[in-house]
């Protein structure tokens, strides 16, 4: 955590950017609350202010799982604002799995890591094919096909990750 941001460590910017954080939780839980009379907004609040302290972590500190863990809750805090004030509740699983991908992709476009890749492509197309089944356009048997397929591809890629590594 050594060094330093326009002349401020990096602890400190962190500890000042976490109170503004902070106060930015209550301000927007107290509008979910009072103004918009919508209670459950208060998780996607908490969901866009720790997720925006994550990504500035990952930017100071080059943490690949802030990065990660920051995107994906920032997406699912504007999924959730977006999903509550558009009424778009019959798509909330597929707005979610979009933000796995999301994130999954981020972290492979900053830190290069192709299991990423791989994941947030098998992400993006499962969530597809939950959506034509859901719409009957294909049968259970095709789906379980594509999934099984998919964590094939995923696994041998985790295997052949930790053997290039060592």
């Amino acid at each position: 955590m050594k060094g330093r941001v326009l002349t401020a460590k990096k602890s400190i910017v962190l500890y000042v950017f976490a109170a503004i954080m902070l106060f930015s939780f209550v301000v927007l839980s107290t509008l979910s609350f009072v103004v918009f009379k919508r209670p459950k907004l208060w998780f996607f609040s908490f969901c866009l202010c720790f997720g925006l302290y994550e990504l500035l972590r990952s930017i100071l500190l080059s943490i690949d799982n802030s990065l990660y863990l920051g995107s994906l809750l920032i997406c699912i805090g504007i999924d959730g604002f977006v999903i509550d004030f558009a009424n778009l509740q019959k798509y909330t699983p597929i707005l979610i799995a979009m933000s796995f991908a999301v994130a999954s992709f981020l972290v492979f476009v900053f830190y290069r890591q192709s299991f990423h890749l791989v994941l947030s492509f098998s992400l993006i197309f499962v969530t597809i094919y939950a959506y034509l089944l859901t719409k009957n356009l294909i049968t259970f048997e095709i789906f379980i096909a594509f999934v099984v397929s998919f964590l094939v591809i995923l696994i041998l890629t985790a295997i052949f990750q930790i053997k290039w590594r060592k």
